[in-house]
């Protein structure tokens, strides 16, 4: 989990809320743009009628941390619009 501290960027953690199921694809897009996001996974047994499979799943179903500056709000874009799932 994300220290209190702000050492990397100066910038604060934000909970971001996502599409269910959005979170993976959400956390790859964010890097992709240049945020420092976070996204806590467990891994789960999940059985199915024919076999058993491991799978990374999201800690928090739906949410994703991520290092925002609100104080510039001075963004080239809508968050809704730039990422797909939020």
């Amino acid at each position: 989990m994300p220290s209190h501290s702000n050492t990397t960027n100066g910038f604060p953690w934000f909970a971001i809320r996502t599409r269910p199921r959005w979170e993976k694809l959400v956390h790859q897009a964010l890097e992709g743009k240049g945020y420092e996001a976070f996204l806590p996974l467990y891994k789960s047994r999940r059985r199915w009628c024919d076999r058993i499979k491991e799978l990374e799943v999201p800690l928090f179903s739906g949410y994703l941390f991520c290092r925002l500056d609100l104080e510039a709000r001075r963004l080239p874009y809508s968050p809704r619009r730039a990422f797909e799932g939020l």
